[in-house]
């Protein structure tokens, strides 16, 4: 399990994968899984003998501590889980802690994917604009090949309109 710094949540790489389908591929999810996201550390409360995560502790004492006050708790009271902890899924709740319900969850993606994405749109304006410049550049062609093809036969044409004049004239 790791957390995704995105909206820090815990997720294991299946279920960010799932979360970011459609939007990212699975190579930029793996990459942004390995370079951004952290390892969830369960330490266990000393007050009531269980294990949490800094998210789900700061959850217990938000009403009583501030978050600054339950950090330096977990990191100097609390003591490291047994490995065997596995963090609850939090799957079930459809929108995030302290986002208004009714209101969609803005789609933007993880700070480390969003370069990517604007390199990737980069590309695809510049391929735009290459393709309207070829057909700009081939219709031009088309009817400057035209032109070129059309005034030889109009010289050659007034050429053998002059010998014609002449041969009849003499």
């Amino acid at each position: 399990m790791k957390t995704d710094p995105e909206d820090g949540k815990s997720y294991s790489l299946a279920s960010l994968r799932e979360k970011y389908k459609g939007r990212f591929s699975k190579s930029e999810i793996d990459s942004y899984w390995k370079s951004s996201c952290e390892m969830v550390e369960a330490r266990t409360d000393p007050e009531d003998g269980k294990s949490y995560t800094l998210a789900e502790m700061q959850e217990k004492y938000r009403k009583t501590y501030s978050p600054k006050a339950v950090s330096e708790y977990f990191k100097s009271e609390c003591t490291l889980a047994p490995k065997s902890f596995k963090p609850p899924s939090r799957k079930s709740k459809g929108a995030s802690q302290g986002w208004p319900e009714g209101y969609p969850l803005p789609l933007i993606p993880p700070a480390s994917l969003k370069s990517i994405e604007e390199v990737a749109e980069h590309s695809r304006r510049s391929q735009v604009r290459k393709e309207q410049k070829s057909s700009q550049i081939r219709s031009k062609w088309s009817s400057l090949s035209y032109e070129v093809s059309a005034k030889p036969q109009e010289k050659t044409e007034k050429k053998q309109s002059k010998r014609w004049a002449r041969a009849q004239g003499a």
